[in-house]
């Protein structure tokens, strides 16, 4: 077998033997990922393709085409929603970015050393966690990869333009935003124009056909826009995507609002336990810059994708952990040049010592090492603390989450209702009746309630039965209510 053809089936296995599994095994968070569930719920009752719903309140806060995804696997099993849920909106998109950034490394680099850049991306922890969570950024980031694929490509490869790639490059970059928002075609023009700003080759844009092809996103955007306003309150609908949704997020979001640091606060869980390297990426890079014309052309391609985009996301109002996702190619493909750069600079290789002694996997494996590469320990070491935390999971799922008492639940003849914890209406996905949360304990009459754990003392005042508990929260009966 070609070594090529065995690498694509090597990066496949990591997804089954290892995605799988921990998608398998994961109950959905209640506040997001039930709630997305309940969206779906009513875009089927609804019969509404474009305008979705949260219980009876538009929302307006994503694009539709991560719910279709949702829509599909809820047509296929109901009983093992969440699980195809997750394989069908995660596991493949993060499967596919994965061997398509592996193709994408080999224009640039040896084979080899781009299998194993490849490999660690998709066995990083956190990289990995993302692709087992019922959430659209893996499908957005792949279409954002797909469309600087495509890019990069025309840049260094001239003779691949051609007016099939042309369409699929700007189509991409309109299904991003149909996955995910303004975000997803923010990161590519903003990786592109810097890019080609550095290069001092601006008129680049022309042989893309650039004003055409924003013209083709815009007219996709118009489309869909127009099969909004043509469905039920498809009017109000619009007016909420083009303000909270947009300028709201970027000025003064709703919801997630963080400071500019937020996200260097963030780094070390994110890029955990490769965060001394991370750092180094900064400094080197950015002491670098003014020499960007003479780096290697991969190098200049992992920078552009990573630090505007950085400082853009940084600036914005609204943050999460999750919303740097799209930057990971650029700082992995760093990271090999770091590793590479290593010997040459005492910073880099400080910090790449410490980053070997806090990682203890790979310490053991160095210290011990036959003749292996640093990226194929990485990649032993990852695999290692993924395998911990598949172990580890069906206890948190025990523990923290609402999955031991689904079958519970299920087996009580009366509806549970919810005191003081309003997520738990997102339960209707696993019930056949409406749940009310109540805020007020003089609210409540006799019957059965779940509660998180920090407001049970509240409810333990009305002397009820405890049914069952976690570390998490408590479901409790009533029959009687105390006077």
């Amino acid at each position: 077998m070609k070594i090529k053809l065995k690498n694509y089936f090597y990066i496949l296995g990591i997804y089954i033997f290892i995605g799988i599994p921990l998608a398998y095994s994961r109950f959905p968070d209640t506040r997001n990922e039930l709630k997305y569930f309940i969206i779906v719920k009513r875009m089927i009752e609804e019969k509404s393709l474009f305008v979705l719903k949260y219980f009876s309140q538009l929302y307006p806060d994503k694009p539709p085409l991560y719910f279709w995804f949702l829509r599909v696997g809820r047509f296929l099993s109901e009983e093992k929603f969440t699980f195809i849920a997750i394989v069908l909106g995660s596991l493949i998109p993060a499967m596919i970015f994965t061997l398509l950034f592996y193709k994408f490394l080999k224009k640039f680099i040896e084979e080899k050393r781009a299998f194993e850049i490849s490999i660690f991306l998709c066995t990083l922890p956190y990289f990995m966690g993302v692709s087992v969570f019922i959430r659209m950024d893996m499908l957005m980031n792949l279409f954002i990869f797909s469309s600087l694929y495509l890019f990069f490509s025309f840049y260094y490869f001239e003779t691949s333009i051609s007016r099939g790639r042309l369409i699929l490059f700007y189509t991409s970059i309109f299904l991003a935003i149909f996955t995910k928002g303004i975000v997803g075609i923010a990161i590519p023009m903003i990786t592109i124009l810097f890019f080609l700003v550095a290069e001092k080759n601006i008129g680049f844009l022309k042989k893309i056909k650039f004003t055409r092809g924003i013209s083709l996103i815009f007219s996709l955007v118009g489309i869909w826009f127009y099969l909004i306003y043509r469905s039920s309150q498809g009017a109000e609908y619009i007016s909420l995507l083009l303000g909270q949704e947009t300028v709201g997020r970027i000025v003064n979001s709703k919801a997630h609002s963080r400071g500019i640091y937020y996200y260097l606060i963030q780094l070390p869980l994110i890029f955990s336990p490769y965060i001394f390297m991370i750092l180094g990426i900064f400094i080197y890079y950015l002491k670098r810059l003014k020499r960007f014309k003479e780096w290697e052309k991969l190098e200049k391609i992992g920078f552009s994708y990573l630090f505007p985009s950085f400082v853009m996301l940084s600036l914005a109002s609204g943050k999460l952990a999750i919303y740097l996702l799209p930057l990971f190619p650029g700082v992995v493909i760093l990271m090999y040049y770091i590793l590479k750069y290593k010997e040459k600079d005492r910073l880099l290789n400080l910090l790449y010592e410490v980053t070997i002694r806090i990682n203890f996997p790979s310490y053991f494996l160095i210290k011990y090492r036959k003749n292996r590469g640093i990226f194929e320990i990485f990649v032993i070491s990852n695999i290692c603390i993924l395998v911990l935390l598949l172990g580890g999971l069906n206890y948190y799922n025990q523990n923290y989450t609402l999955e031991p008492f689904v079958q519970l639940i299920d087996k009580i003849p009366d509806k549970v209702e919810a005191y003081r914890f309003d997520d738990y209406r997102n339960f209707e996905c696993f019930t056949s009746y409406k749940i009310d949360n109540y805020e007020d304990i003089k609210d409540i009459s006799k019957g059965y309630f779940m509660v998180r754990n920090k407001y049970k003392k509240e409810i333990e005042k009305m002397h009820p039965q405890l049914m069952y508990e976690n570390r998490e929260y408590s479901l409790y009966s009533i029959s009687e209510v105390s006077k």
